[in-house]
């Protein structure tokens, strides 16, 4: 690896990237902000401060994702959850915080959306000048695209992340995704629009 992203659910990771770059000089560390509960939801504010923090290291910001509304809906659990859009449009923040993505040159991560939000928020970005886009782990169960729906991302210009991790011996159903399923993914979406991850680690 030539780079690392610090991912964490509940924090901004742009502080952690810059003390570490101090400390290790020559390794080369981004930070990036999950848009949950814990930064305020989809937070313009949060983003922006992110992207001002000293060394401009924030690389990708993901919209909402162990506290998505379609996540919390999707494992059936009692409690608040972070919309992005409503009656098949994005919310305003949402706008605003994608604007803030164009304007520093940051990636999208669609995070834990539905499939339907995933295309619109694709399509609207793209709209405001995002020019690096990731369908974040398009085929888990907490996400659900179907093969048409990731072919008509990659069209969109969108990259599609698979994830090693649910091809594991210990991932169970419904989460457990075969080495067919990705093959045939990759293959209908074409190779330049995959991206190989292993969503490993603690968050």
């Amino acid at each position: 690896m030539c780079a690392v992203v610090l991912k964490n659910h509940y924090a901004p990771t742009v502080q952690l990237a810059y003390t570490l770059r101090e400390v290790v000089p020559g390794v080369e560390l981004f930070g990036a902000n999950a848009l949950n509960r814990s930064v305020g939801g989809v937070n313009p504010e949060a983003v922006a401060q992110a992207a001002a923090f000293k060394g401009k290291y924030p690389r990708i910001v993901w919209m909402p994702t162990i506290d998505a509304g379609n996540n919390v809906r999707g494992l059936k659990e009692n409690r608040p959850s972070v919309p992005v859009s409503r009656d098949g449009k994005l919310l305003p923040e949402v706008n605003e915080v994608l604007k803030i993505i164009a304007r520093e040159n940051i990636a999208l991560g669609t995070g834990h959306s539905t499939p339907a939000e995933d295309l619109i928020l694709i399509a609207e970005a793209s709209r405001l000048g995002v020019t690096k886009i990731v369908v974040t782990h398009p085929l888990y169960s907490t996400v659900g695209m179907s093969i048409e729906q990731m072919k008509q991302a990659a069209q969109m210009g969108a990259y599609l992340e698979f994830c090693g991790n649910a091809s594991l011996p210990t991932a169970v159903a419904p989460n457990r995704i075969t080495l067919d399923d990705y093959v045939n993914a990759i293959r209908a979406i074409e190779v330049d629009h995959a991206i190989l991850s292993s969503d490993l680690g603690t968050g």
